[in-house]
């Protein structure tokens, strides 16, 4: 037996607008005002119905809208994961060869070399200190976007770390005839280490990076509750507009587009890192003049 078609949704409008005529009807007669004219009844009802078929229409076109921003959530969604997935494996293949570069350096280091080639070798390792950064930023970047970093605060003095950092950018600075300066400091702070010495590493990086004249200076200054760390450099400087957007992702400032260099993820991974870990993050940079980069550290509270 075939089934009964649905009703369809004009149908059950002409059923609902007819049903409160009946209730009107039925109260004008309880009230003793006597029944409606048929052609109010009429008019009543049609109105009723178009009511009723305009929030119906209304209904499914929101309805269409939800479904469609639900699709397109659901697509960038996809989209990122794909990407993300992409740059993990690309970032992953990358590491083997690039260690298997840096064992190469060190054994060239512990030969007697000429001048020229000794120089040819600190450029390669600069060069190779410059595409490991790229590619640690890289995977870090895919990290915070799927919330894979999980901080470990625990209490340490940052002095370890404030030398494993001086060595680490000391033939950089060298190479560009720079002065690199870092002053000792036994405060101890509580945050994640590893996390805490990336986002230093990054903003010493660009410190270097774009400053061609001068040098660079890596400092601690006890305040309250917190620890200044603060990254001084005598560089190009960042415009009012650049200070504006200077850590959001992928976005370089215009020293970086005219030489064309890094990914502009550095300062976007010390952003997403503080905001992690609680730091606070402050900037001051005139065009020129050089910048300031301070991470604002929760220093350890004293044992009782």
């Amino acid at each position: 037996m075939p089934r009964p078609s649905a009703p369809r949704p004009l149908a059950t409008g002409f059923l609902l607008g007819w049903a409160g005529l009946a209730v009107v009807g039925a109260a004008r007669l309880l009230f003793d005002a006597g029944p409606l004219p048929a052609s109010e009844c009429l008019l009543i009802g049609a109105l009723l119905v178009e009511r009723i078929h305009a929030e119906r229409c209304a209904g499914r076109q929101a309805e269409a809208q939800r479904a469609r921003a639900r699709a397109a959530r659901e697509s960038a969604q996809r989209a990122l994961d794909e990407k993300s997935r992409f740059m993990a494996a690309v970032t992953h293949d990358l590491q083997q060869p690039l260690y298997a570069l840096r064992m190469a350096t060190d054994v060239l280091e512990r030969q007697a070399l000429r001048a020229a080639d000794a120089q040819a070798l600190v450029q390669m390792r600069s060069a190779l200190h410059a595409a490991d950064e790229l590619v640690t930023s890289m995977l870090m970047a895919v990290r915070l976007e799927h919330s894979e970093l999980d901080p470990r605060p625990e209490t340490f003095s940052v002095q370890e770390m404030l030398e494993r950092i001086e060595a680490l950018f000391a033939a950089q600075a060298r190479h560009k005839g720079l002065s690199w300066r870092v002053r000792p400091s036994l405060a101890l702070v509580h945050t994640d280490p590893l996390l805490l010495e990336r986002m230093l590493s990054n903003l010493v990086s660009n410190a270097l990076r774009y400053t061609d004249r001068g040098g660079v200076l890596l400092a601690c200054r006890e305040r309250g509750d917190v620890l200044l760390v603060q990254v001084w450099d005598t560089g190009r400087g960042l415009t009012p507009d650049e200070r504006d957007t200077v850590f959001q992702p992928h976005v370089r400032g215009s020293a970086a587009r005219r030489h064309d260099q890094g990914l502009g993820l550095g300062l976007s991974i010390v952003a997403r890192c503080a905001q992690l870990l609680g730091i606070g993050v402050a900037l001051r940079s005139a065009p020129g003049r050089g910048s300031c980069f301070e991470l604002r550290v929760p220093r350890a509270r004293p044992s009782a």
